[in-house]
């Protein structure tokens, strides 16, 4: 039996208050439900060990992942301003709830972003450069988990109730401003959307949650590819099946990244045209810069409109 070394993946949940994101966590990790709600108030990891080929017994596929659960997004205390806070422990913790919230949103890409400019100027110094993203010996702590500082960021979950219409309004909110800020710094985090309390609801009351949201999320599925799955904590509805084909999404990325830095960049005209990736989005023109791999290039494709004026 063939065994691959393993990986480590970090994902964060991210959704509103009693949606279910531990619940979701503890049936994934414990294959266990709790009734009992206990709110989180700040972020807590979990190590989880996950083989990505059960089906193949030839090979198996061996992923770490360590699993941030973070407080909601709809928290009281980070949509008060902190003159309106007169309790010295409240306030505090509003400010680390802030800071934590403001790392995940807007530091991922940049952080991701330094990282790899760090490292092309190294190389392109021939100097060698110690990587301190994915699993690094040095940042494996015991058997307990892993030093998450070190260790960067590969994907985001969010969490909605099927019959709670008003936060899905929020979670597409911070995931269209997510994209936005990614957009900036040229990379795309994978992300999965999961509507939890499936077995709670009729089929027509799902389509009917939906409905309004259903441009947003074609957008989502489409473009960004983002799996949008119903599943259930209290069952344990799609839960495995839901984070194997998340995880095994990332696992593929992390390897076509690790093929690609070998590749070196186009001298000139006549190389470029093997470097250029198909275009994934119609809608980009060729003016835009796209991302393949670890590298960042010009689309080459013209856009319709472009090919009728010619």
């Amino acid at each position: 039996m063939k065994k691959e070394p393993e990986e480590c993946i970090k994902i964060t949940f991210l959704g509103c208050a009693k949606v279910g994101k531990t619940s979701v966590i503890n049936r994934l990790i414990n294959k266990c439900f709790s009734p009992l709600y206990e709110p989180t108030l700040e972020i807590e990891r979990y190590t989880y060990k996950m083989n990505l080929n059960e089906d193949d017994t030839s090979q198996v596929t061996l992923v770490n992942v360590l699993i941030e659960d973070t407080f909601a997004i709809n928290n009281s205390l980070l949509n008060k301003p902190p003159e309106m806070i007169h309790s010295p422990i409240l306030l505090q913790q509003r400010k680390k709830m802030t800071r934590a919230f403001k790392d995940i949103m807007f530091t991922s890409a940049e952080k991701r972003n330094k990282l790899q400019a760090a490292e092309n100027q190294a190389n392109a110094n021939k100097k060698k450069v110690k990587k301190n993203i994915n699993m690094q010996e040095e940042i494996l702590m015991d058997n307990l988990g892993y030093d998450s500082e070190y260790i960067e960021r590969s994907g985001f979950v969010f969490v909605c109730d099927c019959k709670n219409k008003s936060n899905l309004d929020t979670v597409i909110k911070i995931i269209e401003k997510m994209l936005e800020i990614e957009k900036s710094n040229n990379f795309v985090f994978p992300k999965l959307l999961l509507f939890n309390k499936y077995d709670k609801v009729s089929k027509m009351e799902l389509a009917e949650y939906i409905q309004k949201k259903s441009t947003q999320l074609q957008s989502f599925q489409g473009k960004f590819k983002m799996d949008v799955l119903y599943v259930s904590a209290l069952t344990g509805h799609g839960i495995d099946s839901a984070f194997k084909r998340f995880l095994s999404r990332i696992h593929q990325e992390m390897k076509n990244i690790k093929q690609n830095d070998g590749i070196e960049e186009p001298e000139d005209q006549d190389d470029e045209k093997f470097f250029k990736p198909q275009c994934m989005d119609n809608l980009n023109s060729c003016t835009k810069n796209i991302f393949c791999g670890k590298r960042i290039f010009t689309c080459g494709e013209k856009s319709d409109s472009e090919e009728e004026d010619n």
